[in-house]
């Protein structure tokens, strides 16, 4: 407890990255003045669904997108934080994004958004094998070296005209040659 009540904003910031820290002591740093602090919170797999719950509901956007990117985020919180777009691009690659939320997000106009979606390993089969018809090289990449994508695309794709699409076929452990 003495330590968290430092005047000094690094040591309450090395706090939040030891993974020995408390969730007692996570949840009195996520109510910090110093938003790097609540960040780092917000960034430790250590702490409590309250911790979490408090710090969706953060009023700063970084706080709350390193609440959304947390594996520890359940998908409840990252469906309510989606109504908020600004938080598309993190909530993207969270595993535990629900798959109709995927959906939707995979639709977005932001092609960085769509990036996230098809990197993600939770995304479904149908949605990478539409992704994997887009235009866009970084897209077609991310299909290519995520490891859920179905066989016959990743075939497709190592026929690609676009190099970093075949690149990632190659090294996309789920391709068996």
């Amino acid at each position: 407890d003495r330590l968290s009540k430092d005047d000094s904003v690094d040591v309450r910031q090395g706090l939040c990255q030891n993974v020995s820290t408390t969730e007692r002591t996570l949840l009195y740093l996520a109510q910090d003045k110093e938003e790097s602090v609540r960040c780092l919170v917000a960034q430790n797999e250590n702490i409590s669904l309250e911790t979490i719950e408090l710090l969706s509901k953060d009023l700063d956007l970084f706080v709350r997108s390193h609440v959304v990117e947390n594996g520890m985020t359940p998908a409840s919180i990252l469906l309510e934080i989606s109504s908020d777009t600004r938080m598309w691009y993190n909530i993207a690659s969270n595993v535990k994004a629900p798959q109709d939320l995927l959906e939707r997000l995979s639709n977005s106009a932001s092609k960085f958004v769509r990036t996230r979606v098809a990197g993600n390993y939770n995304t479904p089969e149908h949605i990478l094998r539409r992704m994997s018809l887009e235009s866009d090289e970084t897209i077609l990449s991310k299909v290519a070296e995520n490891t859920s994508t179905p066989e016959d695309v990743l075939w497709r794709l190592a026929k690609s005209a676009e190099f970093y699409a075949r690149r990632s076929v190659s090294m996309n452990n789920a391709i068996k040659e």
